[in-house]
């Protein structure tokens, strides 16, 4: 009843009761824990009756179910809803969020960026955190202590990036001459997450997290002949899908879900067993792609760590090129638009290395080795060619 009369009737909640063996508890826990769970959906699902809903000129703009009820077009459930949310919008906010170093927090979609970032996390493998768990007392502790350590990790790691004025430049996002935080964490329960932010730094943030959550939990040995093992206890996918801020939420979320599943893949196909018979497994992953339209295309780019770190960090070393070298624009514009054949590559190696002899301002030698580096690399090109349109989009590129 109190959760119907919080909600203006507009939520209902199941309770289920149970016998059980004392015993059956304390050493068959996951047992009667699946038993309850099993029970749970079933009482959800029995059929209720309601009062039909009187006919009505005006429905709420929202739900298109409940009668209009507000000046505002919404219904008594959906303005509850509307209200309860952007008190706890802001303190999710103010938890993982300690220093918006003078920016305006955001409000809409817009204020992110011109460009954003869905950014979903889910930790890998975590039944084995509970595996050896045989009571509530037990279970009910580790899922504490683990949400309390992996809240820590997550405010310091946005803490820590924001204090980094390349990235904080990357995150800020200037609309109507305000300056906006472009970062903002919608959901955050135990190692499942949800970020929206500018998709600018989107990647840089995913990669820093996935190294501060393995560094966290790391398990680490040393023997007798100084020699050192280290593997992780924990770690994370993300996944991650970039689009303009007026695409349909609801698709890119869908996309940045899709993302994480092909992460979680990637980590486990590149779990391995040593010469001991010990799982070695990667720091983390993370799996990435750029939508255009309602129908999300199926191209994507897949880092795992610290097999792929390479290749990120040259894909950063691009992004950073491609904002703070004006000059070197026209490198990444040949970049993004040149063929896809072995002989169109080799003519603009050949181009840019011409240009250098030439004595040309905007390209160097080191922009000849990157460049051919990127072209001979058929994972970071297509990465560069799908996301960097969408960072640039609204610079006039």
């Amino acid at each position: 009843n109190k959760v119907k009369d919080i909600s203006n009737d507009g939520l209902q909640v199941a309770v289920i009761t149970f016998e059980e063996e004392l015993a059956n508890v304390a050493g068959q826990f996951n047992d009667t824990l699946e038993k309850s769970q099993n029970e749970l959906e079933t009482r959800k699902n029995e059929t209720r009756s309601r009062q039909p809903i009187k006919n009505t000129k005006k429905t709420c703009r929202y739900c298109a179910k409940r009668p209009e009820a507000s000046s505002g077009g919404s219904c008594k459930v959906c303005k509850e809803k509307e209200e309860k949310g952007k008190l706890a919008k802001c303190r999710l906010f103010n938890k993982y969020i300690k220093n918006t170093h003078d920016c305006s927090i955001p409000t809409e979609l817009s204020h992110l960026g011109e460009s954003i970032g869905a950014l979903v996390i889910d930790g890998n493998m975590m039944g084995r955190l509970f595996q050896q768990t045989s009571t509530p007392a037990e279970y009910t502790y580790k899922s504490h202590t683990f949400k309390t350590k992996f809240d820590k990790i997550l405010e310091d790691s946005i803490t820590t990036f924001l204090d980094q004025e390349e990235n904080l430049n990357l995150v800020k996002h200037r609309k109507e001459g305000i300056d906006y935080l472009g970062i903002d964490v919608l959901y955050a329960g135990g190692d499942d997450v949800l970020i929206l932010m500018n998709a600018k730094a989107v990647i840089q943030f995913a990669s820093h997290l996935i190294e501060n959550v393995s560094e966290e939990f790391m398990f680490k040995k040393k023997f007798y002949d100084t020699t050192t093992f280290e593997n992780p206890t924990v770690t994370i996918s993300c996944g991650i899908a970039i689009a303009d801020n007026s695409f349909p939420i609801y698709f890119l979320l869908d996309a940045a879900r899709e993302m994480e599943s092909s992460a979680k893949k990637e980590f486990r196909q590149n779990t391995s067993t040593d010469d001991y018979n010990i799982i070695k497994i990667p720091k983390g992953a993370m799996s990435v792609t750029a939508v255009n339209s309602a129908m999300p295309e199926k191209d994507h780019i897949s880092f795992v760590f610290p097999h792929d770190l390479k290749d990120l960090e040259q894909l950063s070393r691009i992004f950073d090129i491609a904002f703070y070298r004006e000059k070197s624009r026209t490198l990444i514009s040949d970049l993004v638009t040149c063929g896809n054949s072995k002989h169109e590559y080799l003519n603009l190696i050949k181009y840019m290395y011409s240009s250098v002899q030439r004595k040309s301002d905007s390209i160097n030698i080191d922009d000849c080795e990157w460049m051919a580096d990127t072209l001979c690399n058929d994972n970071l090109l297509s990465a560069s060619r799908m996301i960097i349109p969408h960072l640039l989009h609204g610079e006039g590129e």
